[in-house]
Protein backbone atom coordinates (compact mmCIF):
# COMPACT_ATOMS: atom_id res chain seq x y z
CA UNK A 1 0.00 0.00 0.00
CA UNK A 2 1.01 3.48 -0.88
CA UNK A 3 1.88 5.81 1.95
CA UNK A 4 -0.14 8.35 1.20
CA UNK A 5 -3.32 5.82 0.97
CA UNK A 6 -2.49 4.13 4.26
CA UNK A 7 -2.30 7.58 6.22
CA UNK A 8 -6.02 8.31 4.65
CA UNK A 9 -6.70 4.39 5.79
CA UNK A 10 -5.58 5.46 8.85
CA UNK A 11 -7.49 8.84 9.23
CA UNK A 12 -10.95 6.98 7.97
CA UNK A 13 -10.25 4.03 10.63
CA UNK A 14 -9.99 6.93 13.48
CA UNK A 15 -12.95 8.71 12.22
CA UNK A 16 -15.15 5.63 12.62
CA UNK A 17 -13.90 4.99 15.66
CA UNK A 18 -14.41 7.95 17.10
CA UNK A 19 -17.87 8.30 15.72
CA UNK A 20 -19.49 5.80 17.48
CA UNK A 21 -22.59 6.09 19.59
CA UNK A 22 -23.04 6.67 22.92
CA UNK A 23 -23.80 3.92 25.41
CA UNK A 24 -27.32 2.69 25.65
CA UNK A 25 -27.17 2.89 29.63
CA UNK A 26 -26.68 6.32 31.60
CA UNK A 27 -24.07 5.44 34.47
CA UNK A 28 -23.19 1.91 35.93
CA UNK A 29 -21.81 1.58 39.07
CA UNK A 30 -21.94 -2.60 38.81
CA UNK A 31 -18.26 -4.21 40.03
CA UNK A 32 -15.93 -4.63 37.09
CA UNK A 33 -15.39 -7.92 35.63
CA UNK A 34 -12.30 -9.87 37.64
CA UNK A 35 -9.89 -11.66 35.24
CA UNK A 36 -6.90 -13.87 36.82
CA UNK A 37 -4.67 -12.10 34.20
CA UNK A 38 -5.63 -8.38 34.78
CA UNK A 39 -5.34 -6.02 38.21
CA UNK A 40 -7.63 -6.55 40.50
CA UNK A 41 -8.55 -2.34 40.38
CA UNK A 42 -8.87 -1.54 36.80
CA UNK A 43 -6.15 1.37 36.20
CA UNK A 44 -6.93 3.75 33.51
CA UNK A 45 -4.02 5.33 30.52
CA UNK A 46 -3.93 8.13 28.25
CA UNK A 47 -6.77 10.12 27.83
CA UNK A 48 -8.76 7.97 30.15
CA UNK A 49 -6.71 8.68 32.99
CA UNK A 50 -7.04 12.37 32.23
CA UNK A 51 -10.85 12.04 32.97
CA UNK A 52 -10.86 9.84 35.32
CA UNK A 53 -8.53 12.14 37.25
CA UNK A 54 -11.01 15.40 36.08
CA UNK A 55 -13.96 13.74 37.59
CA UNK A 56 -12.60 12.99 40.64
CA UNK A 57 -11.69 16.31 41.07
CA UNK A 58 -15.35 17.34 40.32
CA UNK A 59 -16.56 14.87 42.94
CA UNK A 60 -13.74 16.41 45.58
CA UNK A 61 -15.13 19.84 44.79
CA UNK A 62 -18.69 19.03 46.17
CA UNK A 63 -18.20 19.60 49.08
CA UNK A 64 -17.45 23.34 48.85
CA UNK A 65 -20.45 23.55 45.79
CA UNK A 66 -22.75 21.07 44.00
CA UNK A 67 -22.33 19.46 41.06
CA UNK A 68 -25.74 18.76 39.45
CA UNK A 69 -25.76 15.71 36.98
CA UNK A 70 -27.68 15.95 33.89
CA UNK A 71 -28.84 13.14 31.35
CA UNK A 72 -28.84 15.54 28.05
CA UNK A 73 -31.15 13.82 24.87
CA UNK A 74 -30.33 15.39 20.99
CA UNK A 75 -28.51 18.05 21.53
CA UNK A 76 -26.81 19.78 18.90
CA UNK A 77 -23.41 21.66 18.82
CA UNK A 78 -25.50 25.16 18.67
CA UNK A 79 -28.41 23.76 21.17
CA UNK A 80 -25.16 23.32 23.71
CA UNK A 81 -23.34 26.68 23.09
CA UNK A 82 -26.75 28.23 23.99
CA UNK A 83 -27.23 26.13 26.78
CA UNK A 84 -24.19 27.44 28.16
CA UNK A 85 -24.77 30.54 27.22
CA UNK A 86 -28.48 30.46 29.22
CA UNK A 87 -26.28 29.12 32.63
CA UNK A 88 -23.69 31.71 32.51
CA UNK A 89 -26.40 35.05 31.96
CA UNK A 90 -28.53 33.53 34.97
CA UNK A 91 -25.57 32.95 36.82
CA UNK A 92 -24.35 36.38 36.38
CA UNK A 93 -28.18 37.77 36.58
CA UNK A 94 -28.66 36.06 40.17
CA UNK A 95 -25.22 37.28 41.59
CA UNK A 96 -25.23 40.57 40.66
CA UNK A 97 -27.21 41.93 43.09
CA UNK A 98 -24.76 39.85 45.56
CA UNK A 99 -21.90 41.42 44.39
CA UNK A 100 -20.06 44.54 46.41
CA UNK A 101 -17.53 46.76 44.12
CA UNK A 102 -14.57 44.76 46.09
CA UNK A 103 -15.66 41.41 45.00
CA UNK A 104 -13.17 39.38 43.27
CA UNK A 105 -15.27 37.97 39.94
CA UNK A 106 -17.71 35.83 40.34
CA UNK A 107 -16.76 32.22 38.19
CA UNK A 108 -19.41 30.97 36.17
CA UNK A 109 -20.86 27.34 36.11
CA UNK A 110 -19.58 25.10 33.66
CA UNK A 111 -21.21 22.84 31.72
CA UNK A 112 -19.33 19.07 31.43
CA UNK A 113 -20.13 16.56 28.70
CA UNK A 114 -19.32 13.62 30.31
CA UNK A 115 -18.10 9.90 29.64
CA UNK A 116 -20.94 7.56 31.44
CA UNK A 117 -18.23 4.38 32.00
CA UNK A 118 -15.41 6.74 33.30
CA UNK A 119 -17.76 9.02 35.78
CA UNK A 120 -19.19 5.37 36.77
CA UNK A 121 -15.97 4.38 37.50
CA UNK A 122 -14.99 7.30 39.30
CA UNK A 123 -17.86 6.79 41.38
CA UNK A 124 -17.47 3.44 42.20
CA UNK A 125 -14.06 3.60 43.68
CA UNK A 126 -15.01 6.95 45.51
CA UNK A 127 -14.92 6.19 49.18
CA UNK A 128 -17.90 5.65 50.69
CA UNK A 129 -20.03 6.81 47.80
CA UNK A 130 -23.71 5.33 48.27
CA UNK A 131 -23.93 2.87 45.13
CA UNK A 132 -27.49 2.48 45.86
CA UNK A 133 -28.84 5.58 45.37
CA UNK A 134 -26.80 6.29 42.33
CA UNK A 135 -28.58 3.24 40.41
CA UNK A 136 -32.13 4.45 41.85
CA UNK A 137 -31.61 7.86 39.78
CA UNK A 138 -30.25 6.18 36.74
CA UNK A 139 -32.03 3.18 36.38
CA UNK A 140 -34.71 4.76 34.16
CA UNK A 141 -32.30 6.94 32.47
CA UNK A 142 -30.56 6.17 29.30
CA UNK A 143 -28.37 8.32 27.00
CA UNK A 144 -25.18 10.65 27.99
CA UNK A 145 -24.94 12.77 30.54
CA UNK A 146 -23.00 16.14 31.72
CA UNK A 147 -21.88 17.83 34.87
CA UNK A 148 -22.75 21.11 35.84
CA UNK A 149 -19.83 22.22 38.55
CA UNK A 150 -21.09 25.29 40.52
CA UNK A 151 -18.16 27.66 41.85
CA UNK A 152 -19.22 28.29 45.12
CA UNK A 153 -22.40 27.20 46.91
CA UNK A 154 -25.34 29.92 46.21
CA UNK A 155 -28.70 28.95 46.44
CA UNK A 156 -29.91 31.82 44.74
CA UNK A 157 -27.82 31.22 41.87
CA UNK A 158 -28.55 27.78 41.89
CA UNK A 159 -32.50 28.20 41.84
CA UNK A 160 -32.20 30.77 38.59
CA UNK A 161 -29.91 28.55 36.83
CA UNK A 162 -32.36 25.86 37.50
CA UNK A 163 -35.51 28.13 36.30
CA UNK A 164 -33.30 29.37 33.24
CA UNK A 165 -32.65 25.92 31.90
CA UNK A 166 -36.64 24.94 32.47
CA UNK A 167 -37.74 27.65 30.24
CA UNK A 168 -35.17 27.09 27.55
CA UNK A 169 -35.48 23.37 27.41
CA UNK A 170 -38.61 22.94 28.58
CA UNK A 171 -39.52 18.27 29.39
CA UNK A 172 -41.55 17.38 27.30
CA UNK A 173 -44.83 15.71 28.19
CA UNK A 174 -44.95 11.58 27.59
CA UNK A 175 -46.71 10.62 24.42
CA UNK A 176 -50.53 9.06 24.94
CA UNK A 177 -51.54 6.30 23.71
CA UNK A 178 -53.81 7.89 20.73
CA UNK A 179 -50.74 9.60 19.62
CA UNK A 180 -48.31 6.64 19.35
CA UNK A 181 -51.22 4.81 17.34
CA UNK A 182 -51.83 7.62 15.04
CA UNK A 183 -47.55 7.53 14.48
CA UNK A 184 -48.27 3.96 13.55
CA UNK A 185 -50.72 3.95 11.49
CA UNK A 186 -48.84 7.21 9.62
CA UNK A 187 -45.83 4.88 8.90
CA UNK A 188 -47.78 1.72 7.48
CA UNK A 189 -49.95 3.81 5.46
CA UNK A 190 -50.37 3.02 2.02
CA UNK A 191 -48.23 5.29 -0.55
CA UNK A 192 -50.08 8.43 -2.16
CA UNK A 193 -48.12 7.02 -5.74
CA UNK A 194 -48.23 3.41 -5.94
CA UNK A 195 -45.07 2.02 -6.97
CA UNK A 196 -43.26 5.13 -5.93
CA UNK A 197 -40.69 4.61 -3.06
CA UNK A 198 -41.35 7.29 -0.39
CA UNK A 199 -39.54 10.01 0.26
CA UNK A 200 -38.08 10.04 3.87
CA UNK A 201 -39.03 13.30 6.13
CA UNK A 202 -36.65 13.77 9.04
CA UNK A 203 -38.44 14.28 12.25
CA UNK A 204 -37.06 17.24 13.68
CA UNK A 205 -36.15 16.08 17.57
CA UNK A 206 -36.55 18.39 20.52
CA UNK A 207 -33.51 18.63 22.86
CA UNK A 208 -34.56 17.09 26.07
CA UNK A 209 -32.20 18.41 29.53
CA UNK A 210 -33.40 16.43 32.85
CA UNK A 211 -31.86 16.33 36.22
CA UNK A 212 -30.93 13.10 37.44
CA UNK A 213 -29.27 14.12 41.20
CA UNK A 214 -26.49 16.24 42.13
CA UNK A 215 -22.95 15.49 44.44
CA UNK A 216 -23.38 17.64 47.36
CA UNK A 217 -20.96 17.19 49.72
CA UNK A 218 -19.46 14.19 48.23
CA UNK A 219 -22.68 12.18 48.35
CA UNK A 220 -25.31 11.86 45.87
CA UNK A 221 -28.89 13.58 46.16
CA UNK A 222 -32.19 12.85 44.42
CA UNK A 223 -33.18 15.73 42.42
CA UNK A 224 -36.39 16.84 45.21
CA UNK A 225 -32.94 17.85 47.53
CA UNK A 226 -31.74 19.67 45.15
CA UNK A 227 -34.80 21.81 44.31
CA UNK A 228 -34.72 22.35 48.11
CA UNK A 229 -31.82 23.47 48.55
CA UNK A 230 -32.04 26.27 45.88
CA UNK A 231 -35.32 27.34 48.05
CA UNK A 232 -32.79 28.06 50.95
CA UNK A 233 -32.06 31.60 51.64
CA UNK A 234 -28.94 33.53 50.36
CA UNK A 235 -25.69 32.51 51.94
CA UNK A 236 -25.30 36.37 53.26
CA UNK A 237 -28.52 35.73 55.27
CA UNK A 238 -27.83 32.62 56.68
CA UNK A 239 -24.20 34.10 58.34
CA UNK A 240 -26.64 37.44 59.03
CA UNK A 241 -28.92 34.26 61.18
CA UNK A 242 -26.36 32.71 62.64
CA UNK A 243 -24.33 35.58 63.96
CA UNK A 244 -27.88 36.66 65.55
CA UNK A 245 -28.28 33.28 66.95
CA UNK A 246 -24.99 33.21 68.59
CA UNK A 247 -24.80 36.65 70.01
CA UNK A 248 -28.81 36.50 71.71
CA UNK A 249 -27.47 34.27 74.48
CA UNK A 250 -24.60 36.81 75.25
CA UNK A 251 -26.65 39.46 74.38
CA UNK A 252 -29.76 38.56 77.20
CA UNK A 253 -26.92 37.20 79.70
CA UNK A 254 -25.40 41.05 79.44
CA UNK A 255 -28.95 42.54 80.49
CA UNK A 256 -29.70 40.43 83.10
CA UNK A 257 -26.34 41.85 84.67
CA UNK A 258 -26.51 44.78 83.90
CA UNK A 259 -29.95 45.26 85.41
CA UNK A 260 -28.92 43.42 88.71
CA UNK A 261 -26.30 45.45 89.10
CA UNK A 262 -27.93 48.46 88.35
CA UNK A 263 -31.44 50.50 90.22
CA UNK A 264 -33.52 47.20 89.24
CA UNK A 265 -31.52 44.95 92.24
CA UNK A 266 -32.43 48.49 94.88
CA UNK A 267 -35.86 48.78 93.19
CA UNK A 268 -36.14 45.42 94.12
CA UNK A 269 -34.79 44.80 97.54
CA UNK A 270 -37.11 48.92 98.15
CA UNK A 271 -40.23 46.91 97.30
CA UNK A 272 -39.51 44.06 99.35
CA UNK A 273 -38.75 46.01 102.68
CA UNK A 274 -41.76 48.05 101.73
CA UNK A 275 -44.29 44.81 101.99
CA UNK A 276 -42.52 43.38 105.19
CA UNK A 277 -43.21 46.77 106.91
CA UNK A 278 -46.76 46.81 105.58
CA UNK A 279 -47.55 42.79 106.87
CA UNK A 280 -45.46 44.33 110.42
CA UNK A 281 -47.73 47.17 110.82
CA UNK A 282 -50.48 45.59 112.28
CA UNK A 283 -48.82 43.79 114.50
CA UNK A 284 -46.61 46.75 116.02
CA UNK A 285 -50.37 48.22 116.73
CA UNK A 286 -52.14 45.77 118.30
CA UNK A 287 -52.93 45.44 122.48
Amino acid sequence: MLPGLRQCSRRASAYIATSQPCRSYAISVKPAIKFPYLPEKRVFSGRKAFLYKWYRDMVDSSHVAPVLIFNHIDFTVEQLVRLRREINDASKRAMKPLLTPDSPPHASPTFTVVRSSILGATLRDYPKMRLRTIKEITEDVSGPMALLAFPTFEPTELAAVLRALDRAFPLLAPKTAEELKKEEQERNKDPVSPGKAVQRVRAVKTPQLKLVGAIIDRQIAIPDRVKEASTLPSLETLRKQIVGLLSAPSYNLAMVLSEAAGGQLARTLDGFRMSLEKGESPTRGSP
